[in-house]
């Protein structure tokens, strides 16, 4: 009777071991949101009135821009992106929202433009290597250097005759 037991025990605690790791497998697989960057309110960009709201203006209404024009700093640009990833896999981007505002020399919003995800372009990156000066040495060259002229370090005379 006592061997009865132990053994429904120990098959107890095997289904509720299984069934925790069904459970931990499933919420592993289970899709995260994450929201990242500055996405202004529709109610807030609508408040915004070329011709008449200045920087401060559109900064009380919208916020700090996610950044601003490089070279001229007379856009500012508000990024927001939501992405679901699963598991172990890259992030799948499912909404992605630039808004543009522009200001003309003195400050005044002169237009307001807004992108979404359709808008993008893909970029690809090109695999190629740009060439570089000099040249590469082989593994003999290095070991000569390394060995025979002493590690290589090369003072302000190297190249002279002395």
């Amino acid at each position: 009777m006592a061997g009865n037991r132990s053994s429904s025990g120990i098959e107890r605690l095997a289904a509720l071991t299984a069934t925790a790791l069904v459970l931990a497998a499933l919420a592993a697989c289970a899709p995260r949101l994450d929201n990242h960057g500055n996405r202004p309110d529709t109610d807030a960009l609508g408040e915004i009135k070329p011709g008449v709201d200045t920087r401060d203006d559109v900064a009380l209404k919208l916020g700090t821009p996610s950044s601003i024009a490089t070279f001229d700093e007379s856009t500012w640009y508000y990024i927001s992106k939501k992405t679901e990833t699963v598991a172990f896999l890259d992030p799948k981007v499912l909404d992605q929202k630039v808004v543009a505002v522009k200001f003309d020399a003195s400050g005044i919003v002169t237009d307001v433009d807004e992108y979404s995800l359709e808008d993008g372009k893909d970029v690809q990156i090109s695999s190629r290597q740009s060439p570089t000066m000099g040249r590469e040495l082989t593994l003999l060259q290095q070991l000569y250097q390394t060995l025979l002229r002493g590690g290589g370090n090369t003072g302000p005379n190297e190249g002279f005759v002395r």
